[in-house]
């Protein structure tokens, strides 16, 4: 009778054992490390109270029987198909927990001593030197048994599934036997006899229990997703070990953070002082506003220190140019590293306009993208560029277009609204019988002519049409946008005006005409910029064998 309750007893908690592993899929390990946890502390409470069970010349220690063999069978599924890791949990699960209670029935053993109550009975008190065996002889069974399956799933393919799970099952029973036996009982006159009976005691339970973890193993390796992969052997040492590994590679981690922050700190330092010492205005720009300037940067933009704390970078941009702006320094910020450069117009803080070279690059400022920008003040460079641009393309007599401004501006301009679809007129005029004239009162006196026919041109076109002197006394006119009867308009309103304006040039009554030619463009009959003005040209000839003094269109 004795012999079925305990055969009933260790099935039914093996079954547990391998049931609760088998959920894993369903519910993690969870279950399956709490109930490990659990039987180890009924297996140290059994222990220490000496619960056996004598059948014929055989001692089976229950403790050791039913559940140290659970432990084992739940360890070995553990390292088969979850790894080193999971296991290193359950190891530290049964081994924890060995040496806790223990300790725990110490304490309360103490306390009803102390508060002089009755003894507690059905708490065993511990022996140090078995539960120290217990506790040793536990970690090195587990790791054992992870060595010597490996050993035989992957030296010894060919041997059967059941053999491999009846050797490691024995071996590690065998070895728990020699070892704790020896630490346990070494030296006392028993300890012969503990060794053979427990040795016979563990190969009957070997038989019992193997062909259950032989069951569960070939049943788990069936499940779709499921295998016994092969791993190197002692990996369960080598995953053990990574405790050590990782706390040590955390402080060096540590000491490494400390290192690269003090290092930080002295480059944020010398990069402040660069930046506070550079002879170049220098600004730190993160969300639009100044982090950090140097004191060139006040003087270009009439600002205060506490003016700049409270002032946006894009109030410094005209308006006119805040966009694409700001567009290219969100650039630079996206694409940390590579410089952008951009020229535009800026404003003081009195208002005063400047033009601003600025090269941007992004960078990283406490964690958040910012961009370092320098500055250069190009105003003077650019009202130089502009004047000598300008000295280049105008008349120095007349101050209008001369014949190289006229033909880049009229080219470009004519591209322009032919793209548009819009229509557009040429004037090309210029003064009745100059030469002779010329000739009689002197070129001081058609120097003034030439001014006045200038003068009276400007007079009847608007700001975006041009007006360029050919060479000599010719002149030519862009009217935007203009059909063939306002080109005529403002053609005669000229004409009118040339000879008012120069009645009296120098005091001296002189009647001085012009004749004007004109041609229209036709956006539904498109033809060249230079061929438009050739037919005002021609249109101008024959304004002059007409007599002059007239105008002509095309």
């Amino acid at each position: 009778m004795k012999a079925w309750i305990l055969a009933a007893e260790a099935f039914t908690v093996y079954g547990l054992v391998l049931w609760s592993h088998s959920l894993r899929h369903r519910f993690g390990l969870a279950f399956f490390y709490a109930l490990l946890g659990s039987l180890t502390a009924i297996m140290s409470w059994i222990t220490d109270a000496g619960v056996a069970v004598q059948l014929g010349d055989v001692t089976f220690l229950v403790g050791s029987t039913v559940f140290y063999t659970s432990l084992l069978l739940g360890v070995f599924v553990v390292y088969v198909f979850d790894g080193p890791r999971a296991t290193r949990v359950a190891i530290l699960t049964v081994v924890g927990v060995s040496a806790l209670v223990p300790l725990i029935s110490l304490v309360l053993h103490m306390q009803t001593h102390l508060s002089s109550t009755k003894p507690l009975a059905y708490v065993p008190i511990p022996s140090l030197r078995i539960n120290l065996a217990s506790v040793a002889t536990t970690l090195a069974d587990l790791l054992f048994l992870a060595v010597c399956w490996e050993y035989l799933h992957g030296r010894l393919r060919s041997v059967p599934l059941m053999a491999k799970a009846f050797l490691t099952l024995l071996g590690v029973m065998w070895l728990d036997v020699i070892l704790f036996n020896s630490g346990a009982f070494l030296g006392e006159s028993s300890y012969v006899s503990i060794m053979s009976g427990t040795l016979v005691s563990r190969l009957i339970i070997s038989c019992f229990a193997a062909p259950i973890l032989w069951a569960y193993l070939g049943w788990q390796n069936s499940i779709a997703g499921v295998y016994m992969p092969h791993r190197p052997v002692f990996a369960i040492l080598q995953e053990l070990s990574e405790l050590r590994v990782e706390l040590q590679t955390a402080q060096e981690e540590i000491q490494r953070r400390k290192e690269a922050e003090i290092s930080l700190a002295r480059s944020e330092k010398r990069y402040r002082q660069l930046i506070v010492n550079a002879s170049e205005p220098i600004a730190v720009i993160q969300n639009d506003l100044y982090l950090l300037h140097n004191a060139r940067l006040l003087e270009l933009t009439g600002l205060s220190d506490d003016d700049l704390q409270r002032a946006s970078f894009s109030d410094f941009v005209h308006p006119g140019d805040r966009d694409r702006v700001m567009t290219l320094a969100y650039a630079a910020i996206k694409h940390a590293g590579k410089p952008q450069s951009v020229e535009f117009r800026a404003l003081t803080a009195t208002g005063h306009p400047m033009t601003v070279q600025a090269n941007l690059v992004g960078i990283d400022w406490d964690g958040h993208g910012a961009f370092l920008m320098f500055l250069h003040d190009v105003t003077e460079r650019r009202q130089t560029e502009r004047r000598l641009m300008a000295e280049a393309t105008l008349d120095e007599l007349t101050g209008v277009l001369n014949r190289r401004g006229f033909t880049e501006r009229f080219e470009a301009a004519a591209d322009r609204l032919a793209r548009d679809g819009k229509s557009y007129c040429v004037l090309y005029l210029d003064v009745d019988n100059f030469k002779p004239f010329n000739d009689e009162h002197g070129h001081a006196t058609g120097d003034a002519v030439l001014k006045a026919v200038a003068g009276a041109v400007t007079t009847h076109v608007r700001e975006e049409d041009l007006i360029g002197r050919m060479g000599g006394d010719e002149f030519t006119v862009l009217l935007s946008g203009a059909d063939g009867r306002e080109a005529g308009i403002v053609a005669s309103r000229i004409l009118e005006s040339v000879r008012a304006s120069c009645l009296g040039v120098e005091d001296k009554p002189l009647s001085v005409t012009v004749s004007i030619g004109h041609a229209q463009y036709d956006p539904e009959h498109p033809v060249s910029a230079f061929e438009l003005l050739d037919q005002a040209d021609q249109a101008l000839l024959e304004a002059k064998r007409l007599g002059g003094d007239q105008v002509r269109p095309q």
